[in-house]
């Protein structure tokens, strides 16, 4: 079962709710950045290459699709506009890819260029808080929830602004989601999510999301999602 999948799958649902697109219309009407809002999610496994999505709205929340010969791009990566199924069940699309993982003291640039216009660059800088799940521990065997919550804690990062999202799965893809908008120490999953999980393979994930905001651009409105994600692998008993 391959560590990023079908979990990492729903971290990026969480990720879309996390971005809170408000409206429901995807324009592509060309606008001033003035006119455009910007949020910023990066997906930090802390190994391989980072997940990064940039969502661009009008000031009304309706999201902007580039169709004029605009770029997105991060750290020199060009990224794509992703419109697949979440962005149709939520409404809206996203301009996504994967790029090289940054050092603990780094900085994921993004650069919007117009067509024809200057180039705008936001640098995000990496937030240095590994998430770390101490219990259960990768490898471990768990039970199946049947009554009681299922409690996954982790190293708090003591960080403002920071909240957890978890998503549990088996190896049929049923999840189980649990979240909290602070950081006690644990988060738990309602048995209730767990009934038709099945024993055998199964990952849980945490991703500690901190979230931002950024002046001093041209643009309407800059946030910012950093999210520190770990994935062990357990079995469900």
């Amino acid at each position: 079962m391959r560590q990023h999948s079908h979990t990492a799958g729903m971290i990026l649902l969480l990720g879309v709710i996390t971005l809170a697109a408000t409206g429901c219309r995807t324009i592509t009407t060309q606008l001033s950045p003035g006119q455009i809002k910007v949020a910023i999610d990066i997906k930090d496994y802390r190994m391989g290459k980072t997940q990064v999505g940039v969502h661009f709205t009008d000031v009304s929340g309706d999201t902007v699709e580039f169709v004029h010969g605009e770029t997105v791009q991060c750290n020199g990566v060009y990224l794509a506009y992703d419109s697949g199924f979440y962005a149709h069940l939520f409404g809206y699309g996203a301009y996504s890819g994967e790029v090289p993982l940054q050092p603990s003291n780094g900085t994921y640039t993004f650069t919007y260029t117009p067509a024809g216009g200057k180039a705008i660059t936001i640098p995000v800088a990496v937030v240095n808080a590994p998430m770390h799940i101490t219990q259960p521990h990768n490898g471990a065997t768990v039970p199946i929830p049947n009554g009681s919550p299922l409690v996954v804690s982790y190293q708090a990062s003591g960080l403002p602004n920071t909240g957890i999202y978890g998503v549990a799965s088996d190896s049929r893809y049923h999840i189980a989601i649990g979240f909290t908008l602070d950081e006690p120490g644990s988060v738990s999953f309602k048995a209730d999510n767990f009934q038709n999980f099945a024993p055998g393979p199964g990952n849980i994930s945490l991703a500690r999301v901190t979230n931002g905001a950024q002046g001093n651009t041209p643009f309407a409105q800059v946030s910012t999602s950093y999210e520190n994600i770990q994935t062990i692998q357990i079995t469900w008993q």
